[in-house]
């Protein structure tokens, strides 16, 4: 095992090194490493970016409370892409949530460890996921399988007055697009997990336009948008440091799931170290869609103000009447209108209200 010089050493004489490749060197086990690390972070002797590399921090270095910032008035692209995670939010139907009891079949099944953490076991290895994911195959709803790890258990009443419990499960691992098909091994995909907008929305305070925009921090703070995907073990562990007012009700440790009562027999609220695999319908919209969305809103105008999109702000685009001989069609999912209207060249598509990104009129030109 590296004494605490050792890796202070190492991360000194290469900056920017992660976890896994200390541990490598080191010839250590990347458990241990990372504990040792999280130790001296503790201590203000090392720090860990949002891409997950370590670096030693020097006694000279200025501290992220040293610097206070004034905070920055929203620029017009930050009101548009205020408005679109706005819209996206309307749109959003509250993230996934599943029922925790039924008196029939259940609609997940709780597994016993985190597929491709510990073992590379299949998915349909475990009891009842061949059972599930034959049912999906012949839902109506088209539902694709998921797992979801960790799990938060919530209470609700409806105003009918029914009450009962909900599982929401705080990330989303998806499968290939072949999952499904009958003789096909179920593959995780090699994405990085969604964070569950449910689970925001359940635990943030705000409206739904803060809830994206919430989620986008997060996600950007977990280093989910990096193009090397980090150890989803230190995900795991760095949720746990920057969310510590979450209501976690068990240890997490996606190496080893909690055992005991069923997470359908449980009843109190809070998030669990459990696993589950379920369906549901697929998002429509671009995955990190809203960080996206969150990260342009924070651009200053000197950023885009020589681009298209800083001329379209603007207003710097040429318009131009539609030739006689062109009839241009209208039209939208609510209904159909024609007559002649005015097209920029290039702009075919334009927002029509906050009524969301799914909804908006398309110009179609027929010769």
């Amino acid at each position: 095992m590296p004494s605490e010089s050792d890796i202070l050493n190492l991360v000194r004489s290469q900056p920017g090194l992660k976890g896994r490749e200390i541990a490598s060197q080191l010839k250590a086990d990347k458990a241990e490493v990372s504990s040792m690390l999280r130790k001296l972070q503790n201590r203000g002797l090392t720090r860990q970016d949002n891409a997950y590399r370590w670096f030693v921090v020097e006694k000279s270095a200025p501290t992220s409370t040293q610097a206070q910032q004034a905070p920055k008035q929203l620029t017009k692209l930050g009101r548009l892409c205020r408005y679109y995670l706005e819209c996206l939010s309307l749109d959003d139907e509250a993230g996934v949530r599943i029922f925790a009891r039924s008196e029939y079949a259940l609609d997940y099944v709780e597994l016993p460890e985190v597929p491709g953490i510990v073992t590379d076991q299949p998915v349909t290895a475990f009891p009842g996921v061949d059972n599930l994911f034959h049912r999906l195959r012949s839902d109506r709803e088209r539902k694709m399988p998921y797992i979801g790890y960790p799990v938060r258990l919530k209470k609700h009443r409806a105003a009918s007055g029914w009450e009962g419990f909900f599982l929401e499960p705080v990330f989303l691992f998806g499968f290939n697009d072949e999952a499904l098909r009958p003789g096909q091994m179920p593959v995780l995909s090699e994405d990085t997990p969604a964070i569950n907008f449910a689970v925001i929305k359940s635990l943030a305070i705000g409206n739904d336009a803060f809830v994206m925009e919430e989620a986008a921090k997060l996600a950007e703070e977990l280093g989910l948008g990096e193009p090397d995907a980090p150890d989803f073990d230190e995900v795991a562990e760095r949720l746990i440091q920057i969310r510590e007012e979450w209501d976690w009700k068990e240890p997490i440790n996606p190496r080893q799931l909690s055992s005991g009562e069923p997470l359908s027999k449980l009843d109190a609220e809070g998030i669990y170290n459990r696993c589950i695999v379920f369906g549901c319908e697929r998002s429509p919209y671009t995955k990190g869609l809203e960080q996206e969305l969150a990260k342009l809103q924070e651009a200053s105008e000197d950023r885009y103000r020589s681009t298209a999109l800083g001329m379209w702000l603007e207003r710097k685009v040429e318009w131009q009447q539609a030739p006689p001989a062109e009839v241009i069609t209208a039209f939208c999912e609510s209904g159909l209108e024609e007559g002649p209207v005015q097209v920029a060249p290039d702009l075919d598509e334009c927002p029509q209200r906050p009524g969301g990104l799914g909804r908006h009129a398309t110009a179609r030109r027929n010769i």
